[in-house]
């Protein structure tokens, strides 16, 4: 008799077990219409007035918490850090969506469908926001234009097109690598001397914002054919001193230039662009499809057709974690 009560005994969870895979295997339309009509019920349901005063001192507490502690310390963090006040609110909107759940009444599709709207509505307003206040203000030099007068001049544009902040105190640098490589060649001392005070431009700008207009820097290479710039630049964002470094290279892969009255063809521009914080971290890159590539002046994304001089593409963690242009110097 003990053994055929061995082989009868079952528990209630092998019972329920097996009796769900009989079901699931029988009929697994009918088990899968069961579930959703459950689903469907739990969301109609309208929870009763006992059920929601369980959780009204919990939800109250955390909406104090809401306005009187992460709202104000996300607002005092937006410009010092985005992503950390946009942490603080997504906390915010995780306690005041808890409180809605337990306080609102009416059917749980509802709440649902309310709470989706509000997280989606914030996830678009904090996506811009983030990324317009984590993009990179710079110093930039515009490689510019070309132009046909005498052996060529050619017209370096000062401009504010990366800038979305205003730069104060800008003190910039620009000296012409061609004119210091040539220099210990030159014997004559005088030409020499001229080369050194000729090679090299310093300027200063109180204030360049989005709005200032272009700044034209009119150069006269020796080789108008293949050129060299390296732009140092130092600058203020509110309170912090910001250092970067910017290299031109611009080459004539058409028929070499020598004079305006001699050119028969015109000229076939190709430019390199790279601008570097003060630790030598690439903060942008582009090159003309075809520009000569060798060790120092690698490949990278294409600047023309179209002047599209901007930052290198930069993930949301790199936006969050990393300054970009790092801090140089105490004001």
């Amino acid at each position: 008799m003990g053994g055929r009560q061995r082989r009868t005994h079952r528990t209630p969870r092998q019972k329920s077990g097996t009796n769900l895979s009989v079901n699931v295997e029988a009929d697994p339309r009918r088990w899968i219409a069961n579930h959703i009509g459950s689903c469907f019920r739990y969301l109609a349901q309208i929870p009763s007035r006992d059920d929601r005063k369980k959780h009204n001192r919990i939800a109250l507490g955390l909406i104090a918490t809401v306005v009187f502690a992460l709202g104000p310390l996300g607002y005092s963090l937006m410009e010092l850090h985005p992503c950390g006040a946009w942490f603080c609110w997504v906390v915010a909107l995780l306690c005041g969506g808890y409180s809605f759940w337990s306080i609102a009444s009416g059917a749980r599709w509802i709440r649902i469908a309310i709470l989706v709207v509000a997280t989606s509505v914030f996830a678009f307003y904090a996506h811009r926001w983030v990324y317009f206040y984590t993009e990179l203000d710079s110093f930039f030099v515009n490689p510019g234009v070309f132009i046909v007068e005498g052996s060529g001049d050619w017209l370096l544009l000062v401009t504010s097109q990366n800038t979305h902040r205003p730069l104060s105190s800008v003190h910039m640098i620009l000296q012409d690598i061609v004119t210091a490589h040539a220099i210990p060649n030159e014997r004559d001392p005088a030409i020499r001397e001229a080369m050194i005070r000729g090679g090299t431009i310093e300027k200063f700008y109180p204030e360049i914002g989005p709005t200032t207009l272009t700044d034209p820097i009119r150069w006269r290479p020796i080789d108008v054919n293949n050129q060299e710039y390296s732009i140092q630049a130092r600058y203020r964002i509110g309170e912090r001193v910001f250092f970067s470094t910017e290299e031109i290279r611009i080459v004539n892969i058409g028929t070499k230039f020598i004079s305006a009255e001699r050119m028969t063809e015109a000229p076939v521009w190709q430019f390199s662009v790279t601008v570097r914080n003060q630790s030598g971290k690439i903060l942008m890159h582009c090159v003309s499809p075809k520009f000569p590539h060798d060790a120092r002046w690698v490949a990278g994304p294409a600047c023309l057709p179209g002047p599209n001089y901007a930052p290198l593409p930069r993930s949301l963690c790199a936006r969050c974690f990393s300054d970009g242009f790092e801090l140089f110097a105490s004001p």
